[in-house]
């Protein structure tokens, strides 16, 4: 586990405070649109703190928000999707996204 730093929030803290997260794959928020979609989850009032996640080779970078409105307006708007923190692996697997499936029941 990191060290602590003073004023620097832990991701049990951020998950509490920020639970909603916009996934959005990394060519479409850090390469040349690194301004633009920052500036956008900074109007959307994102965490000071984002995610990095990989899943099936791909990288994403994860945005985290209060409300549900403002994740899906993130993901909406730069080709990504919801995310629930608790599909993040654990352990040395953190960064893995499980994605879990959702059966119906019979």
């Amino acid at each position: 586990m990191p060290a602590r730093h003073k004023g620097i929030h832990s991701d049990s803290y951020l998950d509490r405070y920020w639970p909603h997260h916009a996934v959005i794959p990394w060519e479409n928020c850090c390469e040349k649109a690194y301004d633009k979609a920052h500036r956008r989850g900074t109007e959307l009032e994102m965490a000071s703190r984002r995610q990095y996640i990989r899943r099936d080779n791909r990288e994403y970078q994860v945005f985290r928000f209060k409300e549900l409105e403002q994740a899906a307006a993130m993901a909406a708007e730069f080709g990504g999707e919801t995310y629930c923190a608790l599909d993040r692996g654990k352990g040395s697997g953190w960064e893995k996204w499980r994605k879990k499936i959702k059966t119906p029941r019979k």
